[in-house]
Formats: C-alpha cells, structure tokens, sequence
C-alpha cells in the first residue's frame, strides 16, 4: 500500500499546520505542533493489522514536518504538500 503525506490545516487546533499521514485511503497518523512548540506524532490505531510503516521515508516527512510546522510563518497552506512514499 502507498503512503502519503498531506500539509493541511487542522481545525481541532485553530486551523494550524499539520501533516496527515495516508496509508491508502486510510488516515494512520498526523504531525502537528503542541502548545509547547514540540512537533509531535499521533498514531491512529488500525485493528485490522499491524502497520508498516517505510522508515526512509517517515525520516524525511519528520524532518520536513519539523521545517514546515515547527516555525512562526510556514508559508501559504492553501498550496498544500504532499509527499509519497
């Protein structure tokens, strides 16, 4: 199955940046900043199975993640990002 990866806006947390992750259609975890600063990963759990998740490829959305979202003006949302595995 092929992973994606979205910048969008998150209206749970004042429409800030965040990066959903895509298993398929399936949505497995999303990136965001805390209250803190701290970029952080929450992981949706999957019932049906165990997920697997590329690991070069998790690095590099991380990393883009803690660039994009970790900073004071992240850019214009409305282009959007995305990024396969």
């Amino acid at each position: 199955m092929d992973w994606t990866a979205d910048v969008v806006n998150d209206p749970s947390r004042d429409y800030d940046l965040c990066v959903d992750l895509w298993e398929g259609d399936q949505h497995r975890a999303t990136i965001f900043r805390s209250p803190e600063g701290e970029v952080r990963l929450k992981v949706y759990p999957s019932s049906d199975k165990a997920m697997e998740v590329p690991a070069h490829w998790l690095i590099e959305v991380l990393q883009r993640a803690e660039r994009d979202i970790g900073q004071d003006s992240p850019g214009d949302p409305a282009t959007g990002s995305k990024l396969e595995a």
